[in-house]
């Protein structure tokens, strides 16, 4: 009924309209008054209203039934318990694994004896954050922290290999656990299943702090000159798998608020999220560690929330603002064949390269020379990719072509 209905509170006008919450997620919703009159007056006297007032419900009683679906389609109009909400990201950490954890993670989960617990060690480069601001020493390292909840605490844990600063809202239950960890004990009586946990986060290490350093300059090395011989580079468990499972459940929030938009070109039939700001804080954070692998600086430049449903990826070669790409396998639904590693071709001069990801694995190369694609997912077969963009730290954009 026209009276259950109201206004999208994130509903807001500018040069377009847009559908916009607080934390940085945005949807621009073009509306022309030479191809619909009707529905663009509407709009207009809706958000002059501030809401679907006894005038205006008579109005939307005569529009046509397209523009009506249109309304409910875009969320303009929503019944009042559907009202949308903040959208933010949370990684809970639990005594339990996530339900969204990928399934090839469960399946490899490893048994523990109480000799292979003994040979890991605490993370050293943790912080629990209490207080509603981080601390100073943080703080830099912590962009676009509007899409974070604001729940307290949370645990800022330094990936040991990739220098990734990953964040988890431990509950009521790990929080012991985490303030003993946090005091150098690793308490006894984990179970194996909370022990897998603090091990997909990166909390406990599977070797001393310092030999992680060495570890780390060892694979820069090798990284980098694997790089320079074939061109691109797959790196294995990029995401935390418990950021990941949190990941996968925040995409899949995102697309069902209605923040992935459309695009039908010849080379992608997929609905997509520019520049979402938890895409951005990761992008951020991948920074530092290529640059030690790349054979120049480069700067971050946007990000891709990309959906494809039984689609694919053209061949083609990107424009000048892809020099370096990272595609990110986050939620290949099902998990199996052939989407769980669904490949992405990449055509270099002597070879072809067939690369299969499995969620939280990403995969490095140039975008700008060599032709890549993904062929067609099957029926009934869906995936979420994150694209990260890069570009030579002094690059000046130029105007985009059409």
């Amino acid at each position: 009924m026209v009276a259950d209905l109201v206004l999208n509170s994130s509903v807001v006008a500018t040069q377009q309209w847009v559908l916009r919450h607080k934390n940085g997620l945005k949807r621009e919703i073009e509306i022309s008054r030479q191809t619909h009159p009707q529905r663009y007056d509407f709009v207009a006297a809706l958000l002059a209203s501030g809401g679907l007032s006894a005038e205006l419900q008579v109005i939307y009683a005569q529009l046509s039934e397209s523009d009506r679906l249109w309304l409910a389609e875009e969320k303009i109009l929503l019944p009042a318990s559907e009202q949308a909400e903040n959208i933010t990201f949370e990684c809970p950490l639990d005594l339990t694994l996530p339900e969204l954890l990928p399934l090839t993670v469960r399946q490899q989960l490893p048994q523990l004896s109480p000799e292979k617990r003994a040979l890991f060690g605490i993370n050293p480069r943790m912080v629990l954050q209490t207080e509603p601001d981080l601390d100073e020493t943080y703080a830099e390292r912590v962009p676009f922290r509007e899409v974070f909840s604001e729940r307290r605490p949370v645990l800022w844990v330094r990936e040991p290999l990739y220098e990734m600063l990953l964040p988890y809202w431990p509950s009521p239950e790990m929080l012991p656990i985490i303030q003993a960890l946090l005091a150098g004990q690793i308490p006894p009586d984990l179970s194996d299943e909370t022990f897998h946990v603090l091990v997909l986060a990166r909390i406990l290490l599977l070797a001393k702090p310092h030999e992680y350093v060495q570890f780390q300059t060892q694979m820069a090395a090798l990284m980098k000159a694997k790089l320079e011989k074939e061109q691109y580079l797959i790196f294995q468990q990029w995401l935390s798998p418990i950021l990941l499972a949190a990941l996968r459940g925040y995409y899949r929030e995102i697309k069902q608020e209605g923040y992935l938009f459309a695009e039908n070109s010849p080379d992608a039939v997929r609905t997509c999220a520019h520049n979402d700001p938890l895409t951005c804080y990761l992008q951020t954070q991948m920074t530092g560690w290529l640059n030690r692998l790349l054979p120049e600086a480069v700067k971050p430049t946007y990000t891709f929330v990309s959906y494809y449903d039984q689609t694919g990826m053209g061949k083609h070669i990107d424009w000048e603002q892809c020099a370096w790409n990272i595609s990110v396998m986050v939620d290949p639904v099902p998990e199996e064949a052939p989407t769980l590693t669904w490949p992405l071709f990449i055509q270099f001069p002597e070879t072809l390269v067939e690369a299969h990801l499995e969620p939280g694995d990403a995969i490095l190369y140039k975008g700008t020379d060599f032709p890549h694609w993904r062929e067609d997912l099957p029926p009934g077969h869906r995936a979420t990719v994150s694209l990260f963009h890069f570009v030579h730290q002094d690059y000046v954009p130029a105007k985009r072509p059409n």
